[in-house]
């Protein structure tokens, strides 16, 4: 598109750029002295003052624990954050966006508000109950470990609570059943006191549900709530947490994640620069010279032959090839080196490193070298710092240098290097350009995060420094004490790690409960804005790097228009074809016609099926182009060109005599499902050549009538649907969803039970049922390969994705089956594992989630390449920490030890802390935990562990505990200097979780918009499909009538009236009754958009919910058959393992949200001696699978977590924009347009049938308001209506006719309208009015044209004017607008014909009037004859008026009594077509000649006649 022509916008069309640029406008003219308060930071340093002088008043009278008021004065270190001017543009595009966000803050408060009630309804006191034994004071008496419950055994009978208080049953009339119920011996007690957590933890009131609630939505130690629950209430509980997970993690909370990227989408859009960073890319300059053309940066002026030759070497496309295959050689190098590696392998790496650093530094040379000049070489950043590391590599390896214990930090340099495999790759070199852009706009964004951490950590320090240290004994505390612990506890709650337990820890340092108020509204607050916001700031300017600007946007779509409707490449696939069929021996057998009687030499050699398309003309199934090459080759494809303009390319070409009409138009619609395509024929031609190709099992041929049965029975081999299938597919899926309740129920536990006790009824139903199914399944194959083939046909069965998993799937049923596998230790359990592939079989029997599916997998490829970065991330920092921490995790069990020559012998234990348990074991140095960086592959392991924010907090704190030479025990103390090994774990955390796992969140957010073609949309199409599906969810309704009753009527008033008195008074009693805040949602406009984008995503959403439903019913399988019978673990409990699906499907929900999936991992990677092995059977066994934990848990918790859960931020985002709209100027229609719409078709359609008589079409038209509006004159000032009530009683006291008609009177010329008629109509701006009057007529042909037997449609009517107040050629795709234009066309062309066709019937009436007047005149001038008298009473009985013709009467008017005057007859025809004369040419004569307007005779006119004809010639034209 050229910029003219997107200039050029509709006349109707607000111009949302036109809004940006008057506020843009009204920012820069803002007065110089703008009010105090109205700058955000003067309101922050305002609240901290205030906040200082009361802290000081309370100081002044004595107290001084009121730390609230200094954590106030605390806030203005904030206005640091616009230090830069980097920062200072993310600071005012998040104050751009704050109306939102807040907006979108109170939408999830009603949610947290519901969930809180429900909880404090349903739970209160639930988390108080425990079993205890027998004592005096039963607060002492609770068993250890503690153990919720919600009732006891007392002599077989449970019982309930004691000192029971709650909702519903649970005292001993009701005991509870489904909870956890103590054993004999205990009793079950409620304490209020025995709430977890420090008593922080509970539903006892609102509160603390509402803090609770806040804490499971975050997803960070919910599972230990649930679990509690569930033992204190019911095991039903786990449908509360998992629906309050579903609904405030997955689709409430990425509502931030949406409304960030709209807000700075919009921030970008009217700024014309990156909301985060205003810095504009360098460029480089193209030069001509002698070699040709090249940019600035490569022109080299060298003199000497040798540096010609360096400059050759370095400047070859492969050298910097051959530099990154040397970086890759040196990583591969360095991943040998391990914690227990011998001295001379440690002396062989570090002898091949030196040679490495030796040949980068010759390599940097030649570079340096091969530039003309310095600044050439200095210009690029790669070259400095490619220089920098080859000296600090170099310097680091002298023995002065390596000697040094610090030794292993400075190796960094070295690992360095590795950043240059980057651009080596094409496809991570693009992705990482994408992502991260010019740079400038994510170092502003690291740059404020660790600013708003810096200025933060006061606060805390402020609030609970000092306090934690005292309370816990923990040898690796987090704390608030000082500058730097507080910075790292913050930064741990930004990750969102663990945050839960800093909060809880830290409140429970202040008893007091204001100071718990204040102390959660702070950890509440900060999660939020550091969590919710500053976090999701990273996918923000990841999408936005994504973004495309308008014009590539425009270039991207022409391409894919291109090559969508180009000719299919026929050759190729035919190639393709032909190599895969080569190891058949298909031979090219083509069939010739033969004719019976002729010599072989005197018959053309022509194909069957060519002279079939000859003789068959055009019913044949060719395509546009031409087909029978008889004499000659093929016509070359015609190639569309972009320089073609898009009115000379045509998607549907149109019959030239297509008539506009309701036929037409339905024909019309039809066309796109019409177009034939070119792979027919070539199929056809194809399979003519190759006759053995289309016979199903190279024996049946498409015309045997069995395989033609079978191809009724079986139906389509694709799109197989339930809304479409026959009854053998419903019977297929019927048998579908047996088989997969059949996987279901066949537990590992079950057969195990049933194995050990003999009872195998239960097992034996299943099997059959299982054996039964899969004979089906096995028939149903056989049928679908006879009726389409297996491979080699054109519809063969396994050329479908979905039906190669069937075949896939059927053939692993039949092993299970029939083969005897269960004696084969790991291949019966690969082999029932894989038997989970059956639920994948229902997919494609649903539209929506086979799409989704299918999105998934064309997003996989740039998925990978995201992958591969992200590893080429993980792999130099997993190489640093086995350089720096291998074998420092080490440490003696006796932490009394020193070092590790010490860590010998025995020691005492102490078991229960009463002194009285105390066990005496050996002294071991080993690694007591699951992580490591031993090696390589377990470094990379943790770094994995760590990137998805699980567990990372226990590894940086051992590794800022590790000492400073190996053999010492690690230990942490503030004032050391190991402190600052967790840099190294701040720095990971930082790039690569957050940064690079955002990455990766936002390329799959990417994938996705561009997989709906959101991502290629312009502002204006993006608009336009919001304004579609806008009006798409209107839709009439009816009316009813006002009652007559006058109370009655009052009441109908008030319900009808839009936010009217009664409206109020609603909204009023809503808000107080918060139970039903939905419905307060939709009296507010600002959230109302909110909730509607959840309803119009939530097709979507539940095609996504589907997916995820039917991966983890898969991955269930899955886990319950490889880990079901695995002994527990620390991380697994009774309720928490894989034993049962149920269970497992809990197991994997808890996964979903990351919670401590690490740690369960680990649990089912038992191996001997630690459990029990069995060679026989895996039911035997309660041992695990490393390879197998690996597998599953890895590729669950990527494809889960990092995908699926993703896709719902894609879908609420895609849907956002449409949903929200910030102001009727950046919209292209208003609710209130909507609401005007409905009302108007109301009055025409009051039953709400959705259809109007045509006949009413044109008064709908005039009446509509808005941007709806079509009326010709907008002002109803101008209508004509108006006019005439207005200037009725004066048109009634003079001569003048209607409007401008001329006064017909003895004066030379027309006398002038009344004055005030003349003012009116000089307001007529006739150029705007002639546009309306032609769109008027588009639109008014167009609905008309769209008329069936019910009437006009509501949503035709919508559609046809949603066009009028857009520019198509800038909102409408390029099919789109192809078809519209053709439309336009059809219309315009209809048009045209009716107004010549009426404009001719005008000329015609009017050569018929003006015929009949000369007549008339002409009869009026006879010459003189002499004077006849003639009797009156003969004329006058034959009822002829008295001839008036002047020539013939002696009167003194000139008339004569006598004579007879033809009366004309305007009924036949002229009265009925206008003309746009309003006074005829009379020849030699002028109007002075006629009749006056108070005559009889005005030349066959009279003056009500005169008015009619020009007023419907004025309605005509």
């Amino acid at each position: 598109m050229h910029e003219k022509s997107r200039s050029q916008l509709h006349p109707l069309t607000p111009i949302a750029g036109k809004a940006a640029e008057a506020r843009h406008t009204e920012a820069t003219i803002r007065p110089a002295h703008a009010p105090f308060f109205s700058s955000y930071y003067n309101r922050l340093d305002a609240l901290a003052m205030v906040g200082y002088w009361i802290d000081l008043a309370f100081m002044l009278i004595g107290i001084r624990d009121v730390y609230v008021f200094k954590a106030i004065s605390a806030l203005r270190p904030l206005r640091l954050l616009s230090l830069t001017e980097g920062t200072s543009t993310i600071i005012d595009s998040l104050s751009s966006s704050a109306p939102l966000l807040l907006n979108i803050l109170v939408f999830i408060v009603f949610f947290f508000l519901i969930l809180s009630l429900i909880g404090l309804l349903v739970f209160q006191g639930a988390l108080s109950r425990r079993c205890a034994v027998p004592d005096p004071d039963p607060v002492n008496g609770s068993v250890m470990p503690e153990q919720v419950c919600g009732g006891y055994y007392s002599n077989g009978v449970i019982l309930g609570i004691l000192n029971y208080t709650g909702q519903g049953d649970g005292d001993d009339a009701s005991p509870r059943r489904s909870g956890m119920i103590c054993p004999e011996g205990q009793f079950c007690v409620q304490i209020a006191d025995w709430n977890p957590s420090f008593g922080l933890v509970n539903f006892d009131n609102f509160f603390y549900s509402l803090l609770t609630v806040f804490t499971i939505s975050s997803m960070e130690g919910w599972t230990d709530v649930q679990y509690w629950v569930m033992d204190g209430d019911s095991k039903w509980a786990a449908i509360y947490f998992c629906a309050a997970i579903f609904l405030m993690s997955f689709l409430m909370i990425p509502l931030f994640i949406a409304g960030i990227t709209y807000a700075f989408g919009a921030v970008r859009a009217e700024k014309q620069h990156s909301a985060f960073s205003n810095k504009i890319r360098s460029t480089r300059t193209l030069l001509e010279t002698d070699e040709g053309w090249l940019f600035d940066d490569q022109i080299h002026q060298v003199r000497s032959p040798f540096r010609q030759w360096i400059v050759r070497i370095a400047n070859d496309p492969w050298f910097p090839t051959v530099g990154a295959v040397l970086v890759f050689s040196d990583l591969i190098a360095m991943c040998f080196r391990r914690y227990d590696s011998s001295p001379s392998e440690l002396e062989r790496l570090d002898s091949i490193e030196t040679a490495f650093t030796l040949v980068f530094l010759v390599e940097i040379c030649l570079r340096l070298a091969g530039h003309s000049t310095w600044s050439q070489f200095w210009a690029r950043k790669s070259n400095k710092a490619d220089v920098f590391l080859a000296v600090a590599t170099t310097i680091i390896l002298l023995p002065s240098i390596r000697q040094w214990e610090w030794f292993r930090y400075l190796t960094a340099f070295q690992v360095m290097r590795a950043y240059r495999l980057i651009p080596a790759i094409p496809g991570v070199r693009d992705l990482m350009l994408a992502v991260i852009g010019s740079a400038a706009g994510m170092l502003n964004l690291l740059l404020i995060t660790f600013m708003f951490l810096l200025v933060c950590a006061p606060i805390p320090m402020i609030l609970f420094g000092g306090d934690m240290a005292e309370e816990y004994e923990d040898p690796q505390p987090l704390d608030f004490d000082d500058l730097g612990q507080s910075f790292i506890s913050l930064f741990i709650i930004l990750t969102g790690e663990n945050w839960v337990n800093i909060m809880y820890q830290s409140l429970n340092t202040h008893p007091e409960r204001y100071k718990q108020v204040y102390g959660a509204v702070f950890f509440v607050t900060y999660y939020c804005a550091s969590h919710y916001v500053l976090l999701n700031l990273f996918i923000a300017i990841v999408l936005e790097h994504f973004e495309m600007d308008e014009d590539e946007k425009y270039k991207k779509q022409l391409e894919i228009y291109f090559e969508t409707h180009q000719r299919s490449k026929i050759d190729g696939d035919k190639r393709t074809i032909q190599y895969v069929f080569y190891p058949t021996d298909i031979k090219n057998m083509p069939q010739t016609l033969s004719v019976d009687g002729l010599p072989d030499d005197q018959t053309v050699p022509i194909r069957k099926n060519v002279f079939r398309q000859f003789l068959e003309g055009d019913t044949a199934p060719v395509s546009g182009q031409d087909r029978l090459y008889f004499f000659g080759p093929k016509r070359p494809t015609r190639r569309l060109t972009m320089s073609q303009s898009f009115d000379r390319i045509r998607l549907m070409p149109l019959k030239p005599k297509q008539t506009l009409s309701p036929e037409g138009y339905r024909n019309f619609k039809a066309q796109g499902k019409a177009v034939s395509s070119d792979r027919h024929a070539e199929l056809q031609e194809f399979m003519e050549a190759h006759p053995m190709y289309d016979r199903s099992l190279f024996i049946f041929p498409s015309s045997n009538r069995f395989r033609q049965w079978c191809r009724r029975l079986v139906g389509p081999r694709t799109g197989r649907r339930l809304s479409t299938m026959n009854r053998f597919n419903w019977f297929i899926f019927a048998c579908v969803i047996l088989s997969i309740a059949v996987i279901i129920a066949d537990d590992p536990a079950n057969r195990r039970l049933a194995y050990e006790t003999g009872d195998t009824t239960r097992q034996d139903i299943l099997e059959s049922i299982d054996d039964v199914i899969t004979v089906i399944f096995v028939m149903e194959q056989f049928l679908r390969i006879l009726a389409d083939g297996f491979f080699f046909t054109p519809t063969g069965y396994l050329r479908d994705p979905w039906n190669f998993m069937d075949f896939f799937v059927i053939v692993m049923s039949c092993v299970l089956t029939f083969a005897q596998i269960d004696h084969l230790y790991n291949v019966s359990r690969a082999i029932r594992a894989l038997s989970c592939l059956r639920v994948l079989r229902i997919i494609r029997y649903f539209k929506g989630v086979s799409a989704m599916f299918r999105a998934i997998a064309k997003a996989l490829p740039r998925m990978i390449i995201a992958l591969i970065l992200t590893a080429l991330l993980f792999w130099p920092f997993a190489i640093y920490g086995v350089n720096v921490y291998a074998g420092y995790f080490y440490l003696c069990n006796d932490h009394t030890i020193i070092t590790k020559s010490d860590c010998v012998g025995e020691f005492m234990i102490e078991v229960n802390g009463d002194g009285n348990g105390d066990l005496l074991i050996p002294r071991t140095w080993s690694n007591p935990y699951d992580y490591s960086f031993d090696t390589i592959q377990a470094a990379v392991l943790t770094l994995f562990e760590m990137a998805s924010q699980e567990g990372w907090v226990i590894v940086m704190q051992s590794g800022r505990a590790v000492p400073n030479r190996l053999g010492e025990q690690p230990f942490i103390l503030h004032d050391e200097p190991n402190r600052f090994n967790t840099f190294y774990f701040l720095v990971f955390m930082l790039v690569g979780s957050i940064v690079f796992v955002q990455i990766f969140i936002g390329v799959i957010l990417e994938t996705f918009k561009t997989w709906n073609g959101i991502s290629l949309l312009t502002l204006e199409q993006r608009r336009w499909l919001d304004l579609r599906r806008q009006l798409r969810l209107i839709k009439p309704t009816a009316t009813p009538d006002r009652p007559q009753n006058p109370f009655r009527a009052r009441c109908y008033d008030l319900a009808i009236q839009k936010k009217g008195i009664l409206w109020r008074l609603m909204t009023m009693i809503l808000f107080l009754l918060i139970t039903i805040s939905f419905r307060l949602a939709q009296r507010i406009d600002s959230l109302q958009v909110l909730f509607r984008a959840l309803v119009i995503a939530l097709g979507s959403i539940l095609d996504i919910t589907a997916v995820f439903i039917i991966v983890l019913t898969v991955y269930a399988i899955m886990f319950r058959e490889i880990f079901g019978m695995t002994r527990l673990g620390p991380s697994s409990t009774g309720i928490a393992n894989f034993e049962s699906f149920g269970k497992t499907m809990l197991m994997l929900i808890r996964m979903t949200t990351g919670e401590n999936w690490d740690f369960v991992m680990h649990d089912m990677m038992v191996e001997p001696p630690f459990c029990t092995p069995s060679r026989t059977s895996y039911l035997d066994s309660d041992c695990g699978s490393q390879p197998w934990a690996y597998f599953v848990f890895l590729s669950f918790f990527i494809v889960v977590t990092y995908i699926l859960l993703n896709m719902f931020i894609a879908v609420i985002i895609s849907n956002f924009s449409f949903a929200y709209q910030q102001d009727s100027l950046t919209t292209l229609i208003t609710r209130e347009d909507l609401r005007n719409f409905k009302l108007t078709w109301a009055n025409f359609d009051p039953r709400g049938t959705g259809y109007i008589k045509p006949k009413d079409l044109s008064k709908f038209l005039r009446s509509l308001e808005g941007r709806l509006c079509t009326r010709i004159y907008i002002s109803h000032e101008l209508s004509i209506p108006n006019l005439v009530k207005t200037y009725s009683s004066h048109a009634r006291s003079s001569t003048h006719l209607p409007m401008s008609v001329p006064e017909k009177s003895n004066h030379s010329g027309s006398s002038p309208a009344p004055s005030g008629l003349q003012q009116t109509l000089s307001k007529i701006d006739t150029t705007e009015v002639y546009r309306r009057r032609k769109i008027y007529n588009l639109v008014y042909k167009e609905a008309l044209a769209t008329c069936t037997v019910r009437g006009i449609s509501f949503y035709s009517i919508l559609d046809i004017l949603s066009y009028t107040i857009v520019d198509t050629k800038q909102a409408l795709g390029m099919d789109e607008f192809l078809k519209r234009n053709e439309r336009l066309k059809e219309v315009r062309a209809a048009v045209a014909r009716e107004t010549i066709h009426n404009l001719l019937l005008t000329i015609i009436a009017r050569r018929n009037f003006l015929k009949q007047r000369r007549s008339k005149h002409n009869s009026r001038l006879r010459p003189e004859v002499p004077r006849i008298v003639i009797d009156t009473s003969i004329g006058n009985e034959r009822g002829f008026r008295p001839d008036t013709s002047p020539m013939l009467s002696s009167s003194p008017s000139g008339r004569s009594s006598l004579s007879p005057s033809p009366v004309l007859d305007f009924s036949k025809g002229h009265s009925r077509y206008h003309s746009d004369d309003d006074i005829p040419p009379l020849g030699g004569f002028n109007t002075n000649t006629m009749i006056s307007t108070g005559s009889n005779d005005s030349h066959g006119w009279d003056n009500n006649e005169y008015a009619e004809w020009w007023t419907m010639t004025r309605k005509c034209c």
